[in-house]
C-alpha cells in the first residue's frame, strides 16, 4: 500500500504576511471564519505560523481521512480542535489547554472533511497541518 503525505507549513512565510479570508494552499482550503480577513503569519517563540482570531479558522482537507497532525500554538488562552465529516457532523474534538507554546498534535477521528480550530484569545496559531492519504 502506498502512502502520500498532504502538508503545508506556515513557517516559510514572512512575517507577518496577510492572507485572504479564504485560500486554497497545498490542496487545503483555509476560511477566516470571521469573515474580517484578520489571517496572517506571526513570528511567536521562534516559529512562524497563521495566526487566527478567536472566532477561528476552518481547515478543508484535500479528502478526508481518519488522523490530522497538527502544530499548534495557544498563546492568549486555550485552543479546541474541531473535526468534521462531509455532512458537517462534528466527529471529533480535542481540546489545548496548555498555552504560550507550540504543540504537536494528533487528532484522530473518522473521515474527517474538515478542521476548525476556534478559541485562543486573538492569539491561536497553526504553524503546520499535515494528512496521509493511503492508495491501493
Amino acid at each position: 500500500m502506498a502512502t502520500i503525505t498532504l502538508s503545508v507549513d506556515f513557517g516559510i512565510f514572512p512575517d507577518n504576511l496577510k492572507f485572504p479570508t479564504s485560500f486554497t494552499l497545498g490542496g487545503y482550503t483555509f476560511n477566516d471564519l470571521s469573515g474580517a480577513g484578520r489571517l496572517f503569519a506571526n513570528e511567536t517563540s521562534g516559529e512562524i505560523g497563521l495566526q487566527f482570531t478567536k472566532t477561528g479558522i476552518e481547515v478543508i482537507l484535500p479528502v478526508p481521512v481518519d488522523v490530522v497532525d497538527l502544530r499548534v500554538g495557544a498563546f492568549a488562552g486555550p485552543l479546541k480542535i474541531i473535526a468534521k465529516n462531509s455532512a458537517g457532523t462534528v466527529v471529533g474534538t480535542q481540546d489545548i489547554t496548555i498555552t504560550s507554546r507550540f504543540l504537536d498534535v494528533q487528532l484522530k477521528a473518522p473521515k474527517t472533511a474538515s478542521v476548525s480550530l476556534v478559541n485562543g484569545g486573538n492569539e491561536g496559531i497553526l504553524r503546520r497541518i499535515s494528512t496521509t492519504i493511503y492508495c491501493t
